[in-house]
This record gives C-alpha cells, sequence and structure tokens, in this order.
C-alpha cells in the first residue's frame, strides 16, 4: 500500500474512528444512511447522513468518493451479541478489519482519480 493512503487513514483516524463506533454501537443503524467520502483535493476524510439512500452528495469533477456506506435498522442484540459502549476496545469490535477496508477503498479511490488525471 501507498504512504498516501497511510496518510490519509492516520490524518483522518479521529473521523473513521467516529463512524465506526456510530456503527458498532448501533447509533447508525437507525434507517439513515451514514457515509464516509474521501475528498480527493485535500485528502480528508468526512462523514455525511440523508434520510434516504438514494441522495447523496457528489461534484461533477468527481474528486469526491463514497468510501463507506451503511444504512439498517437494529433491534436489540441477538444472544451472544454485543454493541459497543464507550471504554471497550475497538478491535474487539473489528476496528482493525474496517480500516483495512477503507485502507483498500481509499488506495482504489486514489489510483483511478490518478489514472484521470493522466
Amino acid at each position: 500500500m501507498d504512504t498516501q493512503v497511510d496518510d490519509v487513514i492516520d490524518n483522518n483516524l479521529d473521523v473513521i474512528r467516529k463512524f465506526f463506533i456510530g456503527i458498532s454501537s448501533c447509533n447508525y443503524l437507525d434507517g439513515r444512511c451514514y457515509r464516509l467520502y474521501l475528498d480527493l483535493d485535500d485528502e480528508t476524510v468526512f462523514e455525511d447522513f440523508q434520510t434516504s439512500s438514494q441522495s447523496w452528495i457528489q461534484r461533477n469533477d468527481n474528486t469526491l468518493v463514497e468510501i463507506y456506506r451503511v444504512e439498517s435498522y437494529a433491534d436489540t442484540p441477538e444472544e451472544g451479541e454485543e454493541w459497543y459502549t464507550d471504554g471497550c476496545d475497538l478491535n474487539d469490535y473489528g476496528f482493525e478489519e474496517f480500516v483495512d477496508k477503507l485502507r483498500n477503498r481509499i488506495n482504489d479511490a486514489i489510483a483511478e482519480y490518478t489514472n484521470r488525471r493522466g
């Protein structure tokens, strides 16, 4: 993987962590559509939510890329399952695997953008 991708992850870790906590605590499983975007102009990651999966934000020059989306409803955990609560270790809920998935998507977005620019 490229150090550019690692820099994007490192520089946006707080946003990524907040998004992951929203998913693993089921706070983001309220029927709305939550998305993480990568802004290729300044390599920032930010979060947005819409009431419908049919609504999103975009730019005409394709420099705004959705790198993750979650939309669902959650009830109560099944027996044996737990939701994240403050103070828990995020790695117990798959945070490293989530970051790896984002790392691949960020890498693909940067590569595609670089290829388009020539």
